[in-house]
Parts: structure tokens; sequence; C-alpha cells
């Protein structure tokens, strides 16, 4: 099953028409509509907003193991470099009043990304602060999730539940991506993250806009959308087929003692430890084999060591790279 947020009809209705989605009459608290293998749900706009819905939702539709949830919707884009309608998956996600980070798994995908900033109002061009300056993506962070049932919708509350990240600048490999400027994603992804692990959470923002203070139309909106629902729905898919097909993935122990051998070796962090579990979490999901992946890796570090944590971080991003 695919479950759907969007915080507008005009971001549904391409979903809706293209997968001929009826409308489950029996909801009447939110807009809900459905076939077979997709459920999708209106929120309506803003964070508490976001939050509710999505609560709503998974708790009426409990999801399993290989099902996926989506946020699809519209963004402002800060960099004028980015032009309108181009669509992207949000690898990283911040909430703008709470200075709260979150990261999500971005596997498989040649589409591209960017990070998507929440804010309870609209942001504009004019409300941009010297504290927005280009995106910078840091790789070496900390997560951590919630592991209680939401007991209230106090938006807050679900996200003190959530580390902030620690960022140390000087050992952490830069990425520059675009920034996006949403109104939901980051209630959006705590929420989902009491549900889903992280690789079965999917952000995909397209751009409407450059922040500017004239809000586009509905039918923008919509004529927007419809572009970009067949690229996330065929990358969906094809992550859903490896999810099904191979459930939770197992390491064996031989296969455990060679990535904390790595990890040793690399200097890595707790954080950057947790990542190359994940990179081989996918790896074999991909059907590669990570045992001569790690040895071929080990047996490289023999011939010249890693000096520093800022070199193990370099090592792992050469990793991801075979990877992709």
């Amino acid at each position: 099953m695919l479950y759907i947020i969007t915080a507008m009809y005009p971001e549904a209705s391409p979903w809706i028409q293209k997968y001929q989605l009826k409308k489950d009459l029996s909801h009447t608290k939110f807009q809900v509509f459905f076939n077979d293998t997709i459920t999708l749900l209106i929120t309506k706009p803003g964070k508490l907003a976001s939050a509710i819905g999505t609560t709503y939702l998974l708790c009426h539709f409990p999801p399993s193991k290989s099902d996926l949830i989506l946020n699809f919707g519209c963004a402002g884009a800060e960099q004028e470099t980015v032009k309108v309608s181009n669509g992207f998956i949000c690898s990283k996600i911040v909430d703008e009043e709470l200075d709260v980070h979150s990261y999500t798994d971005v596997f498989l995908s040649t589409l591209p990304e960017a990070e998507i900033h929440t804010c309870s109002q609209p942001m504009q061009t004019k409300d941009l602060t010297n504290n927005h300056t280009n995106s910078i993506i840091t790789c070496d962070t900390n997560i951590t999730t919630c592991d209680s049932i939401i007991t209230d919708m106090d938006y807050s509350s679900i996200l003190s539940e959530i580390e902030t990240t620690n960022i140390d600048s000087t050992t952490s490999a830069l990425i520059h991506f675009p920034k996006l400027y949403d109104m939901e994603a980051s209630a959006f992804y705590s929420t989902a993250k009491l549900y889903f692990e992280s690789e079965q959470i999917i952000i995909y923002k397209f751009c409407s806009d450059h922040l500017e203070e004239t809000i586009p139309s509905a039918e923008y909106i919509q004529s927007l959308a419809k572009d970009h629902v067949e690229p996330i729905y065929d990358y969906i898919q094809n992550l859903s087929k490896l999810l099904i097909n191979n459930d939770i993935t197992i390491f064996s122990q031989s296969e455990l003692e060679l990535i904390e051998q790595v990890s040793q070796q690399l200097k890595l962090s707790t954080t950057m430890f947790f990542q190359l579990k994940q990179m081989m979490h996918f790896a074999k999901l991909s059907n590669i084999q990570i045992v001569p992946l790690l040895s071929e890796l080990l047996i490289s570090l023999e011939k010249t060591p890693c000096r520093s944590k800022k070199e193990g971080k370099q090592y792992l991003d050469e990793l991801q790279a075979k990877l992709n």
C-alpha cells in the first residue's frame, strides 16, 4: 500500500485522476481517496493539520513493513536558479521555529534532491534573514525517533521527543542542495516516523514559486503537480518491490563483524556508523554482496590507514557513490 499525504486538493487531484481514486464517504473529518494500492488523505495546510491528518490516516489504516508513505506537494524555492516546476526528493527536513533537523534515507533514486524548511506561515523573500544562507547539508548527523503513540495533537510535544542534530562542520562532508520552504513537511515526517522506518518515508516537493507575496492559484498548482505524479510513482514502485521481495534485511554475524571492523578503521562516529549500516541494508536489498565489498575496503585501509574522522567520512561518501 502507498499512503499519500497532501495539504491541498490541487496537489491530490492528479493522483485521483490518474489512478482513479474513489472518495471514501465514511470519513467526514478529512477527504480520503483510495483504490486497491493507494490511500490518499488531504490534511489542509499547516504543521498541526499535517500531523493530525497523518495520524488519522495511519490509525485508520495501519501500515505494514512493506508499505510506503509519501508527502507530495508544492514548495517555494529560495534560489532563483531553481526553476518553477522542478521537482525534488527532500533528504533533509528542517523545522524553522523549533530548529529541529531530520534526515531521510534516499536510496535507489536518480531524482534531484533538496532540503525542505517548514514554517508556520508562508515564507516570503522579505522574511529571509542572514541565517538563511545557501543550503548546506552535513552528513554527520544524529537522528533519534519517537517510539510512543501520539496521545494528543500538540505538535510541539511530538517534535520535542526528537533529538536535534549536532553538526560538526569541521569533520562533515558538505553537499549543496536547493532550499525549499513549505508548511507541512517537518510535521508529516515526525509523525510518519512513529509508524514507519525512514526508508519507507518519501517527501517530494515541486517548486511553485520563489517566495513571492502572490500565492499561486489552485489551477496553477494542479497544472504543476500533474507532471510529477508519474516520476515519483515510478521511483516508489521500484522501492516497494525491493521491500516486498526482501521484507526486513537481517545481517549475518559475519556481516555485522565486518561492518564493525570497517567502522573502527574509518574512525566513524555513532551516527556515521548508523549511516554505514543503512548503506549496507540497501545494498542487500539491491542484491549486492556486501562481504566482498567491505573486505576490499578493509584491505585498502590496511595499505592506507584512515587518519581522521574527516577522512573516514570521505571513504563513506566513496562507498555510497559505488552503491548508487
